[in-house]
């Protein structure tokens, strides 16, 4: 089982109908075999501007959960790109993450997940 980093439903907090889903988020994690990122564009990852793909993200990383970078063609071609002649402009993508400038459909699922982030759970 893999757990895509990105999707159209996402478990939101206590006001919503799935709030139940939040409760076991860490426990789907758990039981999958890797995190899959669908990392597009590349050069500006929707998923690392989400609050629950970092989420996600986070998770993944606290328990030692293997993560998959997914690519569209166009975007392996532009990877290869930037490797050969812009690595610094890769590296800065992935190591200047700002979870507290995230954006969430529900605003009040900002807070919420930001201090699971900084408790660290």
């Amino acid at each position: 089982r893999h757990l895509p980093a990105q999707r159209n439903k996402r478990p939101v907090s206590d006001t919503c109908p799935n709030a139940t889903d939040v409760e076991k988020f860490k426990d789907v994690i758990s039981a999958c075999d890797r995190l899959v990122l669908y990392a597009t564009p590349l050069t500006q990852p929707k998923a690392l501007s989400r609050i629950w793909c970092l989420y996600e993200i986070f998770c993944a990383i606290k328990i030692h959960l293997p993560i998959t970078i997914a690519l569209s063609a166009f975007n392996r071609a532009e990877l290869e790109t930037l490797l050969n002649s812009d690595f610094d402009r890769l590296e800065n993508m992935f190591t200047s993450i700002k979870s507290a400038e995230a954006e969430a459909t529900n605003p009040s699922d900002l807070p919420m997940i930001t201090g699971w982030i900084i408790d660290g759970t």
